[in-house]
């Protein structure tokens, strides 16, 4: 029965939103009523909690299987640029989660941070082992690519194009690391 909450709870904040959902229409959803919802949370918040955590804790996991499943630098760098996890928190309700929800929204910054180490790690690695050119500045590619990766990605945009947030995104990591122009070709 949990599971069953937390799935029709996913619906509900992906159609309404964390602060227009309520528990009134997962128990309507679900045929059950309020007071077993509240068996098993003990609040709407506490509802979104649990949703936030197993969020979270389902990215960092796909952070290390990256880590552990690549050999190579360039591998390992792709891998954790392209990680998303997180469609029972589609981007157009984290400005939302962090307004009405900040500790919930900490909890994903938290999470945000440790990808982020882990990057400056691969690019201070790639850089001493001269994968990168030498005059990268790693702070600013890292700004780079926390801007680019933490982009909203716009449910419209996706459908108008028929793509999903992984399919974006693998798209923006291609242009990052190899960029627009062919190789060995002369633009004139």
């Amino acid at each position: 029965m949990r599971e069953r909450i937390l799935r029709s709870a996913i619906e509900k904040i992906s159609k309404y939103g964390f602060r227009r959902f309520t528990i009134d229409d997962i128990a309507r959803d679900l045929g059950i009523s309020k007071k077993t919802i509240y068996k098993y949370f003990s609040s709407k918040s506490n509802l979104i909690s649990e949703i936030v955590d197993e969020a979270v804790l389902e990215e960092e996991v796909a952070y290390k299987k990256e880590m552990e499943k690549n050999q190579g630098w360039l591998e390992k760098l792709q891998g954790i640029m392209t990680v998303y996890t997180y469609p029972d928190i589609p981007y157009r309700l984290m400005d939302e989660l962090g307004r009405f929800f900040p500790e919930e929204s900490a909890k994903i910054k938290k999470n945000i941070e440790l990808r982020q180490k882990m990057i400056k790690e691969l690019l201070n690695e790639g850089k001493e082992k001269g994968f990168l050119r030498p005059h990268i500045n790693v702070n600013v590619m890292l700004m780079i690519l926390h801007k680019v990766l933490q982009m909203p990605a716009e449910e419209e945009f996706l459908q108008e194009n028929d793509i999903t947030v992984n399919q974006l995104l693998q798209e923006m990591k291609d242009l990052i690391l190899y960029g627009i122009l062919k190789r060995n070709k002369v633009c004139s």
